[in-house]
Order: structure tokens, then sequence, then C-alpha cells
């Protein structure tokens, strides 16, 4: 379920490639906001279900200390992939295809987010920030609906790399 959550809201752009009204650039820099937004609301959850702080829930549903340093350690990796995708999408020409190192800075983080997810215990609090997640992929933008449509006839090669 954790790839479907991640999948949802890392395809939500690139897999329209430049073939769309939109421009690459403009679809990268989507997917960039959607990928920091996503790093962020798994940051912010994660920290209220850490055992022992105020407000977290109990045990078995916490997240123990030692996970949390290694979810701390596989976000700081991923906001720096942020950024570095964030600094390649505004290097992009308006008018460029997407480069392929867009789409591998967003295969490592969804790498990433895929291993964080796994180390955050199945809880309510996990199920509505896949939730959140989701929402995304579920905006009733024409962008995104093309996107939903490329899916279902299996035309986006970026979003089948991404389920892998």
């Amino acid at each position: 379920m954790t790839g479907i959550w991640t999948a949802a809201v890392l395809a939500l752009g690139l897999s329209t490639g430049c073939k769309q009204a939109a421009n690459a650039r403009h679809v990268g820099t989507v997917s960039v906001v959607a990928v920091h937004s996503t790093l962020s609301e798994i940051q912010d959850t994660e920290g209220k279900l850490v055992c022992g702080r105020v407000g977290a829930p109990p045990e078995p549903v916490c997240v123990p200390d030692v996970t949390h340093r290694q979810i701390a350690g596989k976000l700081a990796q991923a906001f720096q992939l942020d950024a570095d995708l964030a600094r390649a999408v505004r290097a992009m020409p308006t008018d460029a295809p997407t480069p392929a190192q867009v789409f591998e800075l967003v295969a490592q983080v969804n790498a990433l987010i895929k291993d964080i997810m796994a180390l955050i215990p199945d809880s309510p609090a996990k199920t509505q920030l896949g939730d959140k997640i989701a929402w995304v992929r579920s905006h009733p933008d024409k962008q995104f609906a093309e996107v939903d449509r490329r899916e279902k006839l299996g035309e986006s090669d970026i979003y089948r790399i991404w389920r892998l």
C-alpha cells in the first residue's frame, strides 16, 4: 500500500512528460512541490508518533527512538534529493524535455519514502498520512486527470519505474 501512496504523489506530473499542453518545466515544478509537501507531511506525522513524546500513541503504534533516528536519516537524504530536484527543474529551459536526472532524483526520493513508510508502525495516524498523500493524486486539476488517463492506458514509463 505504501508504494501506491508514494507513486500517487510522485507520478503527478512527470509521467506526462513534455507531450502535454503544460511544458516540462511546469510539470517538473508541480512535482517538486508535491515531493516537498509529501516529505514535510511525513516528517510532521512521524514526529508526533515518537514514543514518549506528549500526545504520541502508546506502544506498539508509536515510533521507537531508534526507528525515529533511522527515519530522520532517511528524511535528511530525501530532503537533500528534494533540493537537488528543485535545482534541476529550475535549470531546465522552458521548452526542453524533462532531463533523465529529474526522473532519477524522483525515483531516489520515492525509494526513501517507501523505506520510511515501512518503518512507521501501522496505526490510524499512518493510514491518515497515506490518505493525505493519496489526496494529491485525486486533485481535480486537468493535469492530474491526464496522468490518470495515461496510467490507465499504460502510457507512463516513469510511473512503471516508480512502482518497482
